[in-house]
C-alpha cells in the first residue's frame, strides 16, 4: 500500500473491509462486487488525481456535465447505447418513481440522464461505475471503500447539523461550515471516482489498439474486450436486472 493510503487510513479511521451479508443481502445486485469479485480497477480512487489529473478536476468542477458524459460513454463502451439502454441508475438502486420515469427512460434518455445527473449526482455517478464492474467482474479497492464511507458520514453529519441548527440557532454557523467541507469532500470523491472508471476504460480499449496506458497495462490479452459479441451480451444480460 501507498504511504498516502497508509497516511488516508489513519486520518479517516475508517475501515477498508467489503461489505458482508449482514449490511447487504446476497440477493442485492451490488453485492457481488464487494464479496466476489477479486479483480479491481487498474487505479484506486486515491491514485486517480495523478493518472487522470485532468479529467478528475473537469470532474470536481462541473460534477453534473461529467456524470452524464460518463454514463454515456460507460454504455458505449460495453456495447450498449444510452438511447437504448438507458435507464435511472442502470437499475441499480431503487427507484419509487419508476412506474411515472420508465416512459420517459424510453422515449426521452438523454434528457432523464441530465436529469439523474443534476438532481443525484453521486448515485448517477456510482451507477456508471457499476455497469464497468458488472461488466469486466470488477471488485473494490479497500482504499475505495475508505473514501466512499468517509465521504458519506460525512454527508450524514451535515445533515444532523442542519436539523439541529433549525432548532439551535448557535449551530447555524457550524452547519455551513460542516456543509462546505461535506460538499468539498463530495466533489473530490466524485472527481476520483469517475478519473478511476475513465482511466479503465482507456485501459480497456488500449488492449485492443496495443497501446500502453499511464505507463503499464496489467490486462492481458484474453482480457474482454469491448468490441467481442460476448461481451456485448453480458453486459444486455447485467442490465435486465
Amino acid at each position: 500500500r501507498h504511504p498516502a493510503s497508509t497516511m488516508a487510513s489513519c486520518l479517516f479511521c475508517f475501515s477498508d473491509a467489503p461489505i458482508d451479508s449482514s449490511v447487504m443481502k446476497p440477493e442485492d445486485p451490488r453485492y457481488k462486487f464487494y464479496v466476489n469479485y477479486q479483480e479491481k480497477f487498474e487505479i484506486a480512487m486515491d491514485d486517480a488525481p495523478c493518472q487522470e489529473p485532468a479529467w478528475c478536476c473537469l470532474s470536481c468542477v462541473c460534477v453534473p456535465c461529467t456524470v452524464c458524459y460518463m454514463r454515456k460513454l460507460v454504455l458505449e463502451h460495453v456495447g450498449l447505447s444510452l438511447k437504448t439502454h438507458y435507464e435511472c441508475c442502470q437499475g441499480y438502486f431503487p427507484n419509487p418513481c419508476r412506474p411515472c420515469c420508465a416512459p420517459l427512460e424510453k422515449s426521452m434518455p438523454s434528457c432523464c440522464a441530465c436529469t439523474e445527473a443534476c438532481i443525484c449526482p453521486g448515485l448517477s455517478m456510482s451507477a456508471s461505475r457499476f455497469v464497468m464492474m458488472d461488466h469486466y467482474s470488477l471488485g473494490v479497492h479497500p482504499v475505495d471503500n475508505q473514501i466512499i464511507r468517509f465521504n458519506n458520514c460525512l454527508q450524514l453529519i451535515s445533515c444532523i447539523c442542519d436539523l439541529l441548527a433549525i432548532c439551535i440557532r448557535p449551530m447555524r454557523n457550524l452547519a455551513r461550515c460542516v456543509n462546505c467541507v461535506a460538499d468539498v469532500v463530495f466533489h473530490i470523491t466524485a472527481g476520483c471516482m469517475s478519473a478511476q472508471v475513465y482511466h479503465e476504460i482507456n485501459a480497456r480499449t488500449a488492449i485492443v489498439t496495443g497501446v500502453v496506458v499511464g505507463g503499464s497495462n496489467k490486462y492481458s490479452e484474453n482480457a474482454p474486450l469491448i468490441d467481442g459479441s460476448q461481451g456485448s451480451a453480458q453486459g444486455n444480460q447485467q442490465m435486465t436486472r
